[in-house]
């Protein structure tokens, strides 16, 4: 029995498909659409992603432990992390899921080092990002999850003999960073309310100090839209497998960012804009149609 096949490790790859079926319908629906085991190690990333998240912004906050506390808690997180990378194994079953994952397809620690640089911005005191600092917290939170699916992908490929040649890694690295960059964006936007009038977080450079306006709201999506497209033009080249998944996410996600485009400045403040359930299932069978045929 191969350290991946334990009922330990397949129960932690259970737990971590629960944790994003939980907080992310969009996302589920859509990795449901990836194969085997792409499937599995997508979801052991995003679970230890979505833990991380929750240190920085839900529930330890709201489970009383205080603020000033909470920057050691995330460096605890992140050494148990690195352990699990170095051994193998956690009593974490999120972590030794991540572990499984970022062993099997080589995640360079650089990426996760950057993840949590990112996290720990959050726990610093309100600040408005310039260009450059907006850019690193990108990199960080959303540009090497990115890079991470890509290096799923690459071992998918790699196990089944058919590795990518250099240029093609190149070249589904850089789609995979700017679909990654996108989502991140479109999250801005989609939670800029909150993050602005609540948290105190300005992570566009874009808004002027006084708020968001037409101006602004459309440099962000038309930004967004070309990280989009440039994904996009890289999806033919992932894995059969993969294509159909990565399609419908980068589909609803663009659809999710024409209808903040379309959104009245002022109401992004007050209004979390969706996608109606109907539509998101829509969106999902027309993208595995075209990724069938790619």
């Amino acid at each position: 029995m191969t350290h991946d096949d334990t009922r330990y490790t397949k129960a932690t790859n259970a737990t971590a498909s629960a944790i994003i079926r939980s907080y992310s319908t969009s996302f589920y629906l859509s990795s449901l659409a990836l194969g085997q085991p792409i499937r599995t190690h997508v979801h052991n990333l995003y679970g230890m992603v979505r833990i991380a998240d929750e240190i920085v912004d839900g529930t330890a906050n709201a489970a009383g432990i205080p603020t000033e506390h909470l920057p050691q808690l995330l460096n605890d997180y992140e050494a148990r992390v690195h352990h699990a990378l170095n051994h193998g194994f956690s009593t974490d079953p999120l972590i030794h899921a991540f572990a499984t994952t970022a062993r099997w397809a080589g995640f360079p620690t650089s990426h996760i080092t950057d993840f949590f640089t990112s996290m720990r911005t959050d726990l610093s005191p309100a600040r408005t990002h310039s260009p450059e600092s907006a850019a690193a917290y990108v990199h960080g939170s959303a540009g090497v999850i990115g890079l991470m699916c890509n290096a799923i992908f690459a071992a998918h490929l790699r196990d089944a003999g058919t590795p990518w040649d250099d240029h093609t890694r190149r070249s589904t690295d850089h789609g995979a960073y700017a679909l990654g960059s996108a989502f991140q964006k479109v999250n801005f936007l989609r939670d800029f309310g909150h993050d602005h009038l609540t948290l105190g977080r300005h992570y566009l450079p874009h808004v002027p100090a006084e708020g968001m306006n037409g101006e602004a709201l459309g440099a962000v999506a038309e930004e967004i839209q070309q990280e989009l497209a440039t994904a996009c033009a890289t999806i033919p080249q992932l894995p059969r497998t993969a294509r159909g998944g990565v399609l419908a996410a980068h589909d609803l996600f663009a659809e999710l960012n024409r209808r903040l485009a379309a959104t009245d400045p002022e109401e992004l403040a007050r209004t979390r804009v969706r996608i109606p359930e109907t539509q998101k299932a829509r969106i999902i069978a027309r993208a595995l149609w075209r990724a069938r045929r790619m």
